[in-house]
């Protein structure tokens, strides 16, 4: 990752302070609020912005950041709008079907967003979860800063003990972590409280799959889809479901649903190259790779790029990508359907140079299980 500026790598050294058991009362003359804001506007483009950052792709996404940062503007006082803002930006540069800016980029403005929101209300569970996913998804992992992570998660638990995205979101630092019966209870608890949301059904299914629950997993991922027809993630996840199980046909009908929904997102052209490689048809899948190449690359996204080369079955750019992936983020950590257990890899597993990229996995600070998600 690019040197982080110096106001960035002060704001997370107060960060993992704070949450290591060293916070400090909020700025002075900080105007504390409990409530929404008293600023119709402001509340118009609130409302705006969280309808968008639920439909989770790029187009949306950038629309979201408009609307909160107005109704941050409308009202500098307005904690709910900076927490919302910093969650934004961190789907705009983490590790997402939507993002469109790398993490760099990303992280100097989620961080002042979250650190606002803390500043502002203290007591916001939001806000506290808004800086725990702007340092998963944007900061390099390390165990001081995952233990500033958790106990975020956590105090954003105790504040709002019945927000279902609390649970989501901390479901998805559990799972990333290897912790899938933990991560499984929180998304449940999602799921009771939220029945109707996406995001929580099409998250737990593809939770459920990865735990070898595949018939459970599927049909949940299934109805999500009905539940909501233009979700991006929801398509894109019964994509990769499909491949799972093996229906490649099904898997190109999600993804081309998807990118119906984000026209030219790396996600679902990648998903289209993979499943267009994997029928025969390497022609259209080295035309679609033409297209996500250079936005992967504007994005430090070299994920999937990899993906196609492995849908490919072309070794040393597989092995090439793989391996900046693996330097880049934990996205191969190690559940399906994108690990390197899954069972797409298994073509290159008599390659010492892949199981160079296992072991490195291996080594890493919080083991072998890791397994990045698509939020």
């Amino acid at each position: 990752m690019v040197a982080l500026s110096a106001l960035v790598i002060g704001t997370v050294a107060i960060a993992v302070a704070r949450w290591a058991g060293n916070q400090t009362d909020a700025a002075s003359g900080s105007a504390s609020t409990d409530r929404p804001t008293q600023i119709a506007e402001a509340q118009v483009a609130y409302m705006r912005g969280i309808k968008l950052l639920e439909r989770r792709n790029k187009e949306s996404l950038e629309q979201a950041i408009l609307h909160l940062q107005r109704a941050t503007e409308l009202d500098p006082t307005f904690a709910e709008a900076f927490a919302e803002l910093a969650v934004a930006y961190a789907g705009a540069g983490g590790t997402t079907s939507s993002r469109f800016m790398s993490a760099d980029q990303a992280l100097e403005p989620a961080l002042a967003a979250a650190e606002r929101a803390l500043q502002l209300n203290p007591e916001l569970g939001r806000a506290h979860v808004a800086l725990a996913r702007v340092l998963n998804s944007l900061q390099p992992w390390s165990k001081p800063t995952d233990l500033a992570i958790e106990q975020s998660y956590r105090r954003g638990l105790e504040l709002e003990p019945a927000d279902a995205d609390v649970h989501l979101q901390f479901g998805n630092f559990l799972a990333k972590r290897g912790r899938s019966e933990e991560a499984l209870a929180h998304f449940r608890v999602a799921l009771e409280l939220d029945p109707l949301s996406p995001s929580v059904n099409s998250r737990l299914g593809q939770e459920l799959m990865a735990a070898g629950r595949t018939d459970e997993g599927l049909e949940l991922i299934r109805r999500t889809v009905e539940l909501d027809p233009f979700q991006f993630n929801a398509r894109f996840r019964l994509g990769w479901a499909y491949v799972t199980v093996g229906d490649l046909e099904a898997a190109e009908r999600e993804f081309s649903a998807a990118d119906r929904i984000s026209p030219n997102s790396p996600p679902a052209l990648s998903g289209l190259a993979f499943t267009a490689a994997r029928r025969g048809d390497a022609v259209r899948a080295r035309a679609l790779l033409d297209r996500v190449l250079p936005i992967a690359r504007s994005n430090d996204d070299s994920f999937h790029v990899a993906i196609v080369y492995v849908g490919l079955k072309e070794r040393e750019a597989s092995l090439e990508w793989l391996a900046k992936t693996v330097q880049g983020t934990r996205i191969l950590h190690g559940k399906p359907p994108w690990g390197l257990h899954a069972q797409i890899y298994d073509w290159l597993r008599d390659d010492a140079r892949f199981r160079q990229l296992e072991q490195e996995i291996v080594m890493t600070p919080f083991g072998g299980q890791l397994g990045e998600s698509v939020p």
